[in-house]
């Protein structure tokens, strides 16, 4: 009778380790599917993207020693946007320009690309001191994404430049807006 209670007792113990075993598994998933959607949102991907093209233009990389594995229908897209970041970047603004022209007519089913690539080539002409063609080139990136503060701060900055103080204040009135809970930094220095 004691070995069959101890054997009773064993089995219960082992049922009760496997339940939670379970419970603790699924807790795990659902925090790791969380998680993984969270990091594959296209802005953390983008900023990822972004902080990859950065630390390929401070090490001097270029597109010669730097193999990238994606779909091979959109590889021609990536690349041309990786590489206009990269030599944005770099401050190689001729070259920016070209490759953001060159993601235009590729990213047109998708409206953040886009508008990623409207950007950097807004950018690139900001700096090149062309500031209506940049203004042109914000308008067309704020129409694709219209929730991305830093297009707003940029194009306020621009419109500054041009003396359009309304056009200026309303822009950075926008950038402070949408960048006061994810990039309080940016919200700051726009108002």
């Amino acid at each position: 009778l004691v070995e069959r209670g101890g054997a009773a007792l064993q089995q219960a113990a082992r049922d009760l380790l496997v339940g939670i075993g379970q419970r603790l598994q699924a807790m795990v998933d659902a925090l790791l599917a969380g998680a993984t959607r969270e990091a594959l949102r296209p802005e953390v991907i983008e900023q990822m993207l972004l902080r990859l093209c950065e630390g390929l233009a401070r090490t001097g990389l270029d597109e010669k020693n730097v193999t990238v594995a994606v779909a091979p229908g959109d590889k021609d897209q990536i690349a041309a946007f990786a590489l206009g970041q990269l030599r944005l970047a770099q401050k190689r603004l001729g070259d920016a320009e070209k490759y953001f022209r060159a993601t235009l007519p590729r990213a047109a089913a998708d409206a953040r690309l886009a508008g990623a690539a409207h950007y950097g080539l807004a950018m690139c002409l900001h700096q090149r001191g062309k500031a209506r063609a940049a203004i042109a080139e914000f308008d067309q990136a704020i129409a694709r994404v219209s929730d991305a503060a830093e297009f707003y701060f940029w194009r306020g900055l621009t419109h500054r430049q041009m003396r359009n103080d309304l056009a200026a204040r309303n822009d950075l009135q926008r950038a402070a807006e949408l960048a006061a809970l994810s990039n309080p930094e940016l919200a700051a220095r726009a108002r």
